[in-house]
């Protein structure tokens, strides 16, 4: 585990069209379960599934790197335990969004 904070990025602002099941319990988006999410969603509405995989990108930093979760706003921050809210760069999950662009 990483002791010093200087290695975490801080998160920027910024919105995020989500397929989060549950935003009172989890009160930001996963990376991880995006993917799995728009598998669902692209079958619904192609272009909504578009959207929220254009929000996702929005998010990718200089280095090509997307935070595993997004806590957005004051509020969600308030809901998210601390452990949860910094973030590594080089901490990643598999790209799942590739599953539902392969799909389409």
């Amino acid at each position: 585990m990483f002791k010093s904070h200087d290695n975490f990025i801080s998160y920027w602002p910024a919105e995020l069209y989500t397929a989060v099941p549950s935003r009172s319990f989890f009160p930001r988006g996963f990376l991880w379960d995006e993917g799995f999410h728009q598998l669902l969603i692209w079958r619904w509405d192609i272009h909504i599934c578009l959207d929220i995989i254009g929000h996702w990108l929005d998010l990718m930093n200089i280095d090509g790197w997307i935070p595993r979760e997004q806590i957005l706003g004051a509020e969600a921050l308030s809901k998210v335990s601390e452990e949860f809210v910094l973030q590594h760069p080089t901490n990643g999950n598999p790209p799942t969004l590739f599953l539902v662009l392969h799909a389409s």
